[in-house]
């Protein structure tokens, strides 16, 4: 049985899952850079223009750079995809939401569900980091 070799198609850079994405590591250190570039161009502009620079696209930068640092390993970076964090890779439910927002179940559902989060059979459900965002990117609006 000596036939052709399976060839497998390459891994894209960047997989969309549901309501979860996944890089590549190559592709974790490229978003970071042109975050990291894109920050600067907004801090000049700002500069000029006396308005700040929305503390949002500042945590974005930092969660990528996380990722990507998260990824390396003794050979740099690996090349198939892997989870962002170990961080991300905790789920957290409706009663950790509330608690963080500081509001009640019903509400925290609903922000759960707005920031991304899955329903399983047992409930909504959403990953810590995600959450984590979502209230940076609340409390800072």
């Amino acid at each position: 049985m000596g036939g052709a070799r399976l060839s497998l198609p390459p891994v894209p850079p960047v997989m969309v899952q549901g309501s979860s994405v996944t890089y590549t590591g190559q592709a974790a250190r490229d978003v970071g850079s042109l975050l990291r570039l894109a920050l600067r161009s907004l801090e000049q502009q700002s500069a000029r223009s006396g308005v700040g620079v929305p503390e949002r696209f500042e945590l974005l930068l930092h969660a990528a750079d996380a990722a990507a640092a998260d990824m390396r390993t003794s050979t740099d970076v690996r090349e198939s995809p892997v989870p962002a964090s170990s961080e991300a890779g905790r789920w957290v439910g409706v009663d950790e939401a509330a608690r963080l927002f500081g509001v009640g179940h019903r509400q925290a559902r609903r922000i759960v569900e707005q920031a991304g989060g899955e329903k399983t059979t047992k409930g909504w459900r959403i990953k810590s980091t995600a959450l984590r965002v979502e209230y940076e990117l609340r409390r800072s609006a």
